[in-house]
């Protein structure tokens, strides 16, 4: 078996679609149980959003909790583009793995993220001049990778996949292609943690592990019982905002007092609740969007997501859901604490990113997330897709 820790929900998702791409029998969870006959156990922590201090110590707790159930390496799953706790995961996880050093591979040349002479480039763009940069969250103020994941300055380097490694400390690769994320995954040792992205994963699970699968889907129709939650903080894409109108689908916005940072009536909870719940016994599909329209109000992500939360578990307590669509990992995380799952095993890959899942709590309940940064397969919001279960 093969451990990874993701520091989010819809990155151990991910992963969890590699898996399946290359024919293994995947489990995520969000704690870490004894499990049997499973190839690939993903681990969604939820650390990217933690205080640094917290971060660390999950990181701590559940490597151990890994490590007692041997699996050939444990792989930590990092955003792709280096948002959270970085530095403080990757120096928690060596410590208590025992290793001597971290190779660290974020880039992946697949999406147009590539780190030349350890400068982040998106699409040909420094990272910092990216939309990346107006994240609510987590805003990229530096394009340098060694900037980026902070720590002490003698414990980081930059260096080419041809180059001598250190003994010790974390590496950073440079990546501008796939052949060069390829040479990195053939560096890989039993003395050092790997850590990075998917697309480096995938690279070192292709040396044993052949692809079985395609990447896409081009068949599936959501049930007529469908909810979209667009909580990601990553700003929303106007284009695809207008497509989710055009395919008929109802967009509701939290209403403005959720946002608030005191707590708020209950009543608005419940109110946007049954319209959510009216839509759908009318077999509607609707999205709810997480966009405050008062600039000049401080906005709490996390109170937003927990607000968020609470109201798909009213949704859920009137109503059966055919499709649950998830985007954002932190919000992916709450959601499913309310609903009480611990457990999904992946099924499908619509796309890059976008995976879908079944659990044994909801028997008849399909659960499909995406990073905030990716788009939504086009299948999913055409309105000419509809399907009656």
């Amino acid at each position: 078996m093969i451990a990874v820790i993701a520091d989010d929900f819809t990155g151990a998702a991910e992963i969890g679609g590699i898996g399946l791409r290359r024919g293994m029998k995947v489990l995520i969870e969000t704690s870490v149980e004894a499990v049997e006959d499973i190839d690939l156990l993903v681990l969604a922590t939820e650390t990217r959003s933690m205080p640094a201090l917290l971060a660390k110590q999950e990181i701590e707790k559940v490597t151990g909790q890994l490590q007692d159930l041997k699996p050939r390496f444990i792989f930590k799953k990092l955003d792709s583009v280096l948002r959270g706790n970085v530095y403080d995961e990757l120096n928690s996880q060596q410590l208590v793995s025992g290793k001597k050093r971290v190779i660290m591979v974020p880039a992946n040349p697949h999406f147009k993220r590539i780190i030349q002479n350890g400068i982040y480039y998106v699409a040909g763009v420094p990272l910092a001049e990216t939309s990346f940069a107006h994240d609510p969250e987590f805003p990229v103020k530096h394009s340098t990778v060694r900037e980026i994941v902070g720590g002490e300055a003698d414990n980081v380097t930059v260096k080419d996949v041809t180059e001598d490694l250190p003994d010790e400390g974390i590496i950073i690769g440079n990546v501008v292609s796939v052949d060069e994320l390829a040479a990195w995954a053939g560096r890989a040792d039993e003395q050092s943690v790997l850590a990075g992205g998917s697309g480096f994963f995938d690279a070192i699970l292709q040396r044993d592990f052949p692809a079985k699968t395609e990447t896409e889907c081009t068949d599936y129709l959501p049930g007529k019982h469908a909810l979209f939650i667009l909580g990601s903080t990553f700003p929303k894409d106007k284009t695809m905002m207008d497509k989710f109108t055009d395919a008929g689908i109802e967009v509701l916005n939290l209403n403005q007092e959720i946002f608030q940072e005191h707590k708020i009536p209950s009543g608005s909870l419940i109110a946007l609740a049954q319209k959510i719940v009216e839509a759908i016994r009318e077999n509607r599909r609707v999205a709810v969007t997480t966009i405050c329209s008062d600039t000049n109000r401080k906005i709490s992500a996390e109170t937003t997501r927990k607000n968020v939360g609470r109201v798909v578990k009213k949704v859920f307590n009137q109503v059966e859901i055919d499709d649950l669509f998830i985007e954002g990992g932190a919000t992916a995380s709450l959601i499913l604490h309310n609903l009480g799952i611990r457990q999904l095993v992946p099924f499908r890959e619509l796309g890059f990113g976008v995976i879908q899942m079944r659990t044994a709590r909801y028997p008849g309940l399909t659960i499909t997330t995406k990073p905030g940064s990716y788009a939504w397969p086009e299948i999913l919001i055409n309105k000419k897709l509809t399907k009656q279960k």
